[in-house]
């Protein structure tokens, strides 16, 4: 960008840098006052012609493929092209909106810090804004990340937020480089090679390594019955709105929760080959390295133990939660089927 631009006057605010060469006697004009049927991208020359040359509504076109060489002395150079696709620019707004959707149904619960969401999010809608080919997702496939030539396949709007999320992760990974390099490529080659002559284990390939990143990711910020945010949302709406019958309930709604739902290592990283992969210990240290995120046993349970038990007392429960544990809920489990008559004392 060569001016400055209000976009609440809709003017430039700043002169035209070729001054009166560009043939309009008003030096802050756009576009020849016709911004309907012209555009000024970089504010250096103006197009009144297609915006796209072919028929391919999801063709790679990029704002130098139409935008004419300004010259004015002939020693000038061409207009710098516009470094994305008309589409794939609006295509990157709107999955970064999409994650920003998915992160304000975060923002407002006591867990969005604690977890280390917003560091988290920041860096996928930064990921985001960087991913240049977007193609639609054919009838009978699934919206997927294409490593090889870093292209998006999704359908925006239309996609799960969850799968974008899954997707974006795969995005980060392999635009920043933290799991796939041309050295991991390499190394993915040989143990493939090794795998077939003597059994290698899969966890070795990139490949898997990024899926047990990218399911981890799902499982703490995803917004579905699975994820750990979203069942302490659940908890945290039914203290706000006293949807429990008493403290009890909220004891063993606690414990449940982390039993069912708070375990990294009952994570299922579906990768082909492996139906049985679970997450393990390289996977939490992936987490940790590239989105500074700790999971697992190191989720700060006493800062969500904290919380919510002052929001509970504010709710008018006389409860003190404490550190969940598996031992602690099958008590709590045996106590509450005695409760119902379901078993005898």
């Amino acid at each position: 960008m060569h001016r400055w631009y209000d976009s609440k006057t809709g003017r430039w605010i700043s002169e035209d840098p070729i001054g009166f060469a560009a043939g309009d006697a008003n030096l802050s004009g756009y576009v020849g006052n016709s911004p309907l049927g012209a555009t000024d991208p970089l504010g250096l020359q103006w197009y009144d012609g297609p915006f796209l040359k072919n028929d391919d509504p999801y063709g790679d076109v990029s704002w130098g493929d139409f935008l004419p060489p300004r010259v004015t002395d002939g020693s000038a150079d061409p207009i710098p092209p516009f470094p994305h696709s008309l589409r794939a620019f609006f295509m990157q707004a709107s999955l970064q909106s999409e994650l920003e959707k998915l992160e304000r149904q975060h923002m407002n619960y006591g867990y969005y810090d604690a977890l280390g969401l917003r560091g988290l999010f920041d860096k996928l809608i930064e990921a985001a804004g960087q991913v240049e080919k977007f193609r639609p997702v054919e009838k009978g496939e699934m919206p997927r990340w294409y490593r090889l030539s870093d292209t998006m396949y999704c359908d925006l709007p239309g996609t799960p937020r969850n799968i974008l999320l899954h997707e974006t992760v795969h995005a980060y990974d392999d635009i920043y480089g933290p799991n796939f390099t041309m050295f991991h490529f390499a190394t993915d080659t040989i143990w493939g090679l090794a795998d077939v002559a003597v059994g290698v284990d899969d966890k070795r390939f990139s490949l898997s390594r990024g899926e047990g990143l990218a399911y981890l990711v799902e499982w703490l910020a995803g917004h579905g019955r699975g994820s750990l945010s979203y069942n302490l949302a659940v908890f945290e709406d039914r203290i706000r709105t006293k949807g429990f019958e008493g403290t009890w309930e909220i004891d063993y709604e606690w414990h449940k929760l982390y039993h069912y739902y708070g375990k990294w290592e009952d994570v299922v990283v579906h990768v082909p080959g492996d139906p049985d992969r679970k997450a393990d210990f390289n996977d939490l240290q992936m987490m940790k390295s590239v989105f500074g995120v700790s999971v697992g046993e190191t989720i700060d349970w006493i800062h969500l133990v904290d919380y919510y038990s002052k929001l509970a007392r504010d709710n008018g429960f006389n409860i003190q939660l404490q550190i969940p544990t598996n031992e602690r809920f099958e008590d709590l489990l045996h106590r509450k089927q005695v409760r119902e008559g379901l078993i005898c004392e």
